[in-house]
């Protein structure tokens, strides 16, 4: 090929210029399989010379339409490594070269080079080896021959420890460590100088056996863990173990071991005894049959008397596969469980009077004590009557309310076990783990309970087996805020049962699941993966109606009722409410009114039931951290829930509905929607604030609560999750807003032009915004600042789009965008801000509000969409803000008008705090604004009058000729001043502009009060690290101070009752501004010495008022003594 443009520019119109290289030949060939033509030792990789082909491929050039990969091969061909296949390379080591192939491991190591090779088997037995070695010994001396022996005497060893096979080998290592660790230990059972005088040891062994000493606690270890996985037969060795006092640790375990060793010969005892192995003895054959059957029993007695503990060896038997041995063992153990004490005789007629003196005595007090202290629950007296007739059982039960034993009248007749140990009832279920059947208790296993019960009980339960559509779990998870654990409560959806819908009986569970996390404070997360209320029919009217036509012969002509007959009347007349119906030919029927159902599930009550839970879930929110993860496709009354919920995590392919498409269409008449995700998919549901955060698979959204989490507190009122931020505190802010203030460059930083990160005010990748899809005017989210969790609300400064989607009902409908412009309030963003406001107080979160705000939009469709009432929540939401408040105008920013007005300080003074960096402007309006109503054109006159000397000079000459001084044209002089004043006015506007601009400082507001402080911003991020670090513990010692006193002492006495108590600490001195300093308030803080005596005297102070308020009251001072009882009684207990 001599040229390429006939092949190029002709063939591809695209390519408009093709320069070749003529200096570079490159002999190459393309043949029918595609391949490069080899011509001698020239090939494409080396055509005349790499370097010339470099230079030869840079002066080429091709311009058009179409990518070339010139530029990717020139790079390509200076790399030094030239890879040859896919995973061949040519390498170039310490002056030579070497061909490798390249593999990947699986650890992602790079194998170089792997060979492998193959040796010739060759016989060489063992018996060769001992023959060689014997003949040699054999032409050696004695002195020759011991110290051969000594070389191959740890080899003999080792030979010998495998005489009896693997596990004799081990019992030797075993029983040699042991001895080694009891030679050592056994010096230091008494002293260690009298046992180093006894041993007479020299030096090196004294030090070497008080090293091996030292690590006496790393042996006991060892040790205990060997004896663990341990079954010995000579137990010598265990009981030198138990001798020695120091390994305390070490001895219980191989006391337990011992323990089972002697149950393990106690279990052969008792199989020896009760089976027939030993009548087939000397002495057994004697015996005959009867006379067995009668050694059996005496044999059964025997171990009924013995004072040994023998129901852990009988129980062990209860599995025997000898079902004779079996049987008698279970004789055995009830004969030993049931021992019943005769106290004395007499006739039946003194029974009863003997029971009520019997149950008499139980009611004393001291008697009752003792018996309860030995943990004695139930005493049965039995009363043997004449022969024939069954014996009368008389139980006398602890009752907890009455503090004494009384007869339980509907438990009389059953025997203690059966009314007292529930746990003995049982049934199979299937493993999970290893699908196999095993016994399962009904009860839990034994522990803590509690004097009332509660209508829920933990339970595990096999899969498939549930029968109610809801499911929870009370987790306990260990997170690196909390490493000792916290507990949170999950509650879902079970759409393997009637596909998750609700009925009475899941809204009941999910109502009593709502109201234990409330009453134990916990986070409540619900899986939300449902069909909304449950739908049903009575399905035993509907397999047996009958239809009463118009027509019998012709159905198509309707009917007239539907009704049952007397047979079916009678069986399911419960289902149905029904008149009855004579016909002329006698034939009865039972015409329905009314459908009951026999089930509970089929319509209305559904309905109550989710309006229950609905109250329950939204009382909850305002109780407890509520979060709502819509996992699955959720309908109705779920959808309710997500959203009364409020904080709501949506799967991008599930969506929130309140009734299918389907059924809309068949409503409209028409089909308008073709999916579930077109009415309630994320593009809907994330861009309406029904959605916090949107994620693409559970995986992401079980991280996404658990991140989520990792900002809220273990329990309502709890700490919160502080953890050391790797991001130190006292950074300096490195972002600079130029024009505007960008709100996500401010909280989290940015990456400058360098790519460089220039950090924010908040931690790094700490911030997890919220709500981003809707009102975009306003960003919320949750930020840590020092590993401190806080909300942050800030503003966005540029024009954002809002898309208002069209909607498919109506036909004339279209998709419109709406331009917002940026710091400014809109009815969707000051919705926004107000509901993050209660989210974050709810989650007990410090609160930080960037501040930048020119106000609200006052336009007539912003006031019909509630503008006014969305900035009014806003002032309510801080008003009632619980927790550190820190409002700050950003660098750049501003604050204006009644956006002010919603953030300031004395809405909320005992926790609001507001500060301004030294750029801030704040005012009524903007200097622009400004101007027009306090600078307005006339004044600016008056301001040149006053300042321009030209115009003075004109007024001056104007007023001459008026006073007939001098004569001259007024008329030329008028225009002459005011074409100078129209000249000047445009400076004179700036001026004012300026002088309005004056009023707006940052400087001016800390000097009228309205802000605490100027912080520079730079300096703001550990500034506000400070003072949130203060102001939490300051809130934590008030919230103690307040469960002192009463939670009708303020927050601001509680906090100045702890600067009283802090200035006359030691800490303080005499200078009132230490409170101020946070390192002596921290110091006196940790010292709850400091304060514990002002502590109890509010105690005290309260507990009295409280009973001084029930003597004012006649009824409340009735009672007194008896809830005085009660108190001390609780106390007692404690």
């Amino acid at each position: 090929m001599e040229t390429g443009e006939y092949y190029f520019l002709e063939l591809n119109p695209r390519l408009q210029v093709l320069a070749p290289c003529n200096n570079v030949i490159i002999l190459f060939q393309l043949q029918s399989g595609g391949g490069i033509h080899e011509f001698s030792d020239s090939q494409f990789g080396i055509a005349l010379a790499i370097a010339n082909m470099v230079l030869g491929l840079k002066e080429i050039q091709i311009r058009g339409e179409i990518r070339t990969n010139v530029d990717y091969t020139i790079d390509l061909l200076n790399v030094e490594m030239i890879r040859g296949g896919p995973g061949s390379y040519k390498l170039r080591m310490n002056g030579s070269e070497i061909e490798a192939e390249i593999h990947t491991l699986r650890d992602g190591g790079l194998l170089m080079q792997a060979r492998t090779l193959f040796l010739f088997p060759k016989t060489f037995h063992y018996c060769f080896l001992g023959y060689f070695f014997q003949g040699h010994l054999s032409s050696c001396t004695e002195k020759e021959k011991a110290t051969q022996e000594r070389l191959v005497e740890p080899l003999m060893s080792l030979v010998k420890s495998y005489e009896g096979g693997r596990e004799s080998h081990a019992r030797v290592i075993v029983r040699s460590l042991f001895e080694e660790y009891l030679t050592v230990e056994e010096l230091f059972s008494d002293s260690i100088q009298l046992a180093f005088d006894v041993a007479g040891c020299p030096l090196i062994r004294m030090l070497m056996v008080t090293f091996s000493h030292g690590y006496h606690s790393s042996l006991c270890f060892i040790q205990a863990d060997v004896i663990e996985r341990l079954r010995l037969q000579h137990k010598k060795d265990l009981l030198k173990i138990v001798d020695i006092v120091l390994s305390h640790q070490l001895a219980l375990k191989a006391s337990q071991l011992l323990e089972q060793t002697k149950l393990s010969e106690l279990r052969t005892s008792i199989a020896r005894s009760l089976s027939e192995l030993e009548m087939f003895t000397e002495e057994g054959e004697r015996l005959s049959t009867p006379r067995r059957k009668s050694a059996i029993n005496e044999r059964m007695e025997d171990l009924v008397g013995t004072p040994l503990a023998v129901e852990d060896a009988l129980i062990a038997f209860f599995d025997h596969t000898d079902p004779t041995l079996q049987r008698r063992v279970v004789e055995t153990y009830i004969l030993d469980s049931y021992v019943t004490y005769t106290f004395c005789s007499g006739d039946e007629d003194q029974a009863q009077e003997r029971i009520n003196k019997l149950a008499k005595i139980l009611k004393e007090n001291t008697l009752s004590s003792d018996l309860q202290d030995a943990d004695v629950r139930v005493i049965s007296c039995i009363i043997q009557r004449d022969e024939g007739r069954v014996p009368m059982r008389h139980s006398f039960h602890w009752s907890a309310e009455k503090m004494y034993y009384e007869e339980e009248p509907l438990l009389r007749q059953l025997e203690p076990p059966l009314s007292t140990f529930l746990e003995l009832i049982y049934r199979e279920v299937e493993d999970i783990n290893s699908h196999e059947m095993v016994y399962h208790s009904v009860t839990p296993a034994n522990g803590p309970l509690h004097a009332w019960g509660t209508p829920l009980v933990p339970a595990s339960r096999s899969s498939g087996l549930n029968d109610v559509g809801m499911i929870a779990w009370l987790m306990e998870m260990s997170t690196p805020e909390f490493p000792d654990g916290r507990k949170i409560i999950v509650v879902a959806n079970d759409v393997t049962f009637k596909v998750g819908s609700f009925g009475p009986r899941e809204d009941a569970f999910f109502h009593a699941v709502t109201n234990l996390a409330c009453d134990k404070k916990l986070p409540l997360i619900y899986l939300a993966a449902n069909s909304g209320a449950r739908i049903g029919a009575a399905e035993e009217v509907k397999s047996c109606f009958k239809v009463g036509w118009s027509d019998e012969s012709s159905p198509e002509r309707g009917f007239h009722y539907i009704y049952l007959t007397p047979e079916d009347y009678q069986r399911i007349g419960s289902s149905v409410i029904a008149h009855e119906l004579k016909l002329e030919n006698g034939e009865v029927r039972w015409v329905i009114d009314t459908i009951v159902g026999k089930a509970d599930d089929l319509g209305v009550e559904n309905l109550s039931g989710s309006g229950a839970i609905a109250g329950a879930y939204s009382k909850a929110y305002n109780e407890i951290f509520t979060l709502t993860y819509v996992t699955g496709r959720t309908v109705g009354i779920g959808a309710y829930l997500a959203r009364l919920g409020m904080r709501c995590i949506q799967r991008l392919d599930q969506p929130i509905i309140l009734t299918g498409f389907s059924t809309l269409n068949k409503l409209l008449g028409r089909e308008v929607y073709s999916s579930h995700m077109q009415l309630g998919g994320p593009k809907i549901m994330a861009t309406n604030g029904v959605v916090h955060l949107t994620v693409s698979d559970d995986l992401e959204g079980i991280s996404a609560i658990l991140r989520w989490l990792s900002y809220v507190p273990p329990y309502i009122g709890g700490p919160l999750p502080i953890l050391r931020s790797l991001d130190p505190p006292e950074r300096l802010v490195e972002y600079f807003p130029e024009n505007s203030c960008d709100p996500r460059a401010a909280i989290c930083g940015s990456n400058g032009n360098n790519g460089k990160w220039l950090g924010g005010i908040f931690d790094k990748d700490s911030f997890i915004e919220t709500l981003e899809g809707w009102a975009k005017t306003v960003v919320t989210g949750r930020a840590k600042l020092g590993g401190i969790p806080v909300g942050v609300i800030a503003v966005e400064t540029q024009t954002v789009m809002q898309i208002i989607p069209a909607d498919p009902g109506q036909l004339d409908s279209h998709e419109r965008v709406v331009p917002q412009a940026g710091q400014v309030w809109f009815p969707d963003s000051a919705t926004k801000t107000a509901q993050a406001l209660l989210d974050f107080n709810r989650e007990e979160l410090p609160l930080f509000i960037l501040a930048n705000w020119r106000g609200f939009s006052g336009g007539q469709r912003d006031l019909f969409e509630g503008i006014l009432q969305a900035g009014s929540t806003i002032v309510e939401n801080l008003r009632t803000y619980k927790q550190p408040v820190f409002v700050y105008i950003p660098m750049t920013g501003e604050l204006r008008g009644g956006a002010w007005v919603v953030v300031d300080s004395k809405i909320n003074p005992e926790h609001i705090e507001m500060y301004a960096e030294r750029t801030a402007k704040g005012n009524v309006l903007e200097p622009e604004g400004m101007i027009e109503i306090k600078f307005r054109t006339k004044d600016l006159i008056e301001c040149m009058g006053r300042l321009d000397h030209e115009i003075i000079s004109l007024k001056a000459k104007l007023q001459d000729i008026k006073a007939g001084i001098v004569s001259g044209d007024a008329e030329a002089l008028r225009k002459s001043i005011m074409t100078r004043e129209k000249k000047l006015l445009p400076v004179y506007t700036q001026i004012a502009t300026q002088f309005a601009e004056l009023h707006d400082t940052s400087l001016r507001m800390a000097a009228k009060g309205v802000i605490k402080k100027v912080v520079d911003w730079e300096d703001s991020r550990f500034f506000f690290y400070k003072r949130l670090h203060r102001r939490v513990s300051e809130g934590s010692l008030v919230r103690t101070v307040r469960n002192a006193a009463g939670e009708q002492l303020s927050y601001t006495s509680a906090l100045e009752l702890l600067n009283k108590w802090f200035l006359a600490s030691d800490q303080a001195g005499a200078a009132r501004a230490v409170w101020e300093d946070d390192d002596a308030f921290f110091s006196w803080r940790d010292d709850s010495r400091n304060y514990e005596k002002y502590l109890e005297e509010l105690r005290v102070q309260k507990v009295f008022k409280q009973l001084m308020e029930l003597g004012e009251s006649p009824s409340d001072l009735h009672v007194l003594p008896q809830c005085l009882s009660a108190v001390l009684s609780k106390v007692w207990h404690r």
